[in-house]
């Protein structure tokens, strides 16, 4: 046996648990994927529902902006006076047979 093999087998001895050692890292490294990939899915699935509570909110409130344009009354609203004779009463929209006000209590205070 020359030098040169001699050489290579005490390296080989010194290489015996390696594979173990790729092995573990492999598996580690997927790992990460798998969860950056989970991860990625849930932030997708978070900024979806976001963007449909935001579309469905902006559609309520164009809703709300075109129901007051269609019912706006130029006489009532467009001739009003100077401050403090600028306030108008706005009807009040009722269901069934008007109800006397309440008043709700918050944290010891009389609102209403």
């Amino acid at each position: 046996m020359n030098p040169k093999e001699s050489s290579m087998k005490h390296v080989m001895r010194n290489e015996r648990g390696m594979a173990l050692a790729v092995a573990i890292f492999a598996l580690v490294i997927v790992g990460a994927l798998v969860a950056g990939a989970l991860f990625a899915g849930t932030q997708e699935q978070r900024v979806g529902e976001s963007t449909r509570r935001l579309e469905q909110a902006f559609g309520v409130a164009e809703l709300g902006v075109y129901d007051v344009v269609r019912t706006w009354d130029p006489v009532a609203y467009n001739q009003r006076g100077v401050y403090p004779t600028d306030s108008i009463d706005l009807p009040t929209a009722t269901l069934g047979e008007p109800r006397p006000p309440t008043r709700a209590r918050t944290a010891g205070t009389c609102i209403g």
